[in-house]
């Protein structure tokens, strides 16, 4: 014999059913989100598997930088015969460089001095570009590069990679209107090699 099931307590049973796979789904989700938000993979052994820097970092430590600019070749004037203002980086980089704060057990060996140059050279159809050159050791793994921005005129970049790439020193000198330098930098240690030839 069929019990009377009227369509009030039908409905309610049908919402029941929903909710609970409503709530399974909800668990499973919460669950996924909260290990994309954290990235935690963990073996059976326990041990996590995610490290604690996606490019193998382990290290940074503060550093900064001050020196002088001279330059080499004067700036053209504007179209307009008005004097050049801006970025001008032609001309040599000279600077040092002093440890600040950071989470390496080790100080990184600094040199007394840095130097670099930025050269205007003329390509075939006569339109200007800059080769940036770095003076101090010119076999050494380093890249230069120098843009407009940072606080002063220009931003100067050199990039100095130890002889396994694991050790990265990185100098941002900024050149003001005075010619003088000053800047940031930073020196980070990785697990691997972080050279990938001269890109400039």
């Amino acid at each position: 014999m069929c019990s009377r099931v009227d369509a009030n307590s039908f409905a309610t049973f049908t919402l029941a059913s929903q909710l609970r796979r409503v709530g399974a789904m909800l668990r499973i989700a919460g669950v996924s989100a909260l290990l994309l938000a954290t990235g935690c993979l963990v073996e059976s052994s326990g041990e996590d598997l995610t490290p604690t820097d996606m490019l193998g970092r382990i290290c940074t430590m503060d550093l900064a930088t001050t020196g002088s600019f001279v330059q080499s070749k004067a700036a053209p004037p504007h179209e307009d015969g008005t004097p050049y203002t801006g970025c001008w980086p032609i001309g040599t980089w000279t600077f040092s460089a002093s440890v600040g704060m950071g989470d390496c057990q080790t100080k990184p060996t600094l040199l007394a001095q840095y130097q670099f140059k930025v050269d205007e050279m003329l390509d075939a159809d006569g339109i200007p570009y800059q080769v940036n050159t770095y003076m101090t050791d010119p076999t050494a793994r380093a890249r230069v590069k120098v843009s407009q921005g940072g606080d002063g005129l220009c931003e100067g970049e050199l990039n100095l990679f130890s002889a396994d790439g694991k050790e990265v020193t990185i100098l941002k000198p900024e050149l003001y209107i005075d010619n003088h330098l000053g800047g940031s930098g930073e020196f980070q240690v990785y697990g691997s090699d972080q050279w990938l030839g001269d890109m400039q």
